[in-house]
């Protein structure tokens, strides 16, 4: 009885501890994926997302909010519903929140849209591109330019605002909800 026991123990510390070591090997394995610092994570990001091809089945990449503007894009939408009467409303509900578009061209891909990207200070970076690649402009002149204010949460890099045409998304819908309880 006694050896059973010893045998049911080994075995059962040997798929504990075989468990332990795959869990600890996936973690590690997608923690040196995940991208290290707040360009990286624009980067990589822009990568997925402009090459993304749209099918019923499948959802386009997003990028991760901060949870303060998560809350505040949250009750923005809350307010839409409730008083906007029908009527465009919310962040993100009139174009591309990632592009500054309503449309980009059959054409137009990570490769095609000249991407570029810059890091001043960490965690404020800077993206540039041209969402109409069909039209053969020079590099610069169709430039569409979002500034993303990054944060770390819980260790990662995280969007707390995005800048478009140097007005700030948080500004554009504290502006709308300003609106919203006028009317």
């Amino acid at each position: 009885m006694i050896s059973s026991f010893k045998l049911v123990s080994k075995t059962a510390l040997g798929l504990i501890l075989g468990l332990f070591l795959c869990t600890s090997l996936s973690v590690a394995k997608t923690t040196s994926k995940a991208p290290k610092t707040a360009l990286q994570t624009i980067q990589s990001f822009y990568e997925s997302y402009m090459n993304f091809k749209k099918t019923k089945r499948n959802k386009p990449p997003q990028l991760t909010f901060s949870k303060a503007f998560r809350k505040l894009i949250k009750k923005n939408a809350k307010m839409c519903k409730e008083r906007a009467k029908g009527d465009v409303c919310g962040f993100g509900a009139d174009g591309d929140i990632y592009l500054d578009t309503q449309d980009s061209d059959e054409k137009f891909n990570f490769k095609t849209s000249k991407f570029r990207i810059f890091e001043g200070e960490p965690g404020l970076v800077d993206v540039y591109f041209d969402p109409e690649p069909s039209q053969n402009k020079a590099v610069g002149t169709n430039d569409k330019k979002l500034h993303f204010k990054m944060i770390q949460e819980n260790g990662r890099w995280v969007v707390d605002d995005i800048v478009y045409d140097k007005t700030s998304a948080h500004e554009t819908i504290a502006t709308e909800m300003l609106l919203l309880e006028k009317n």
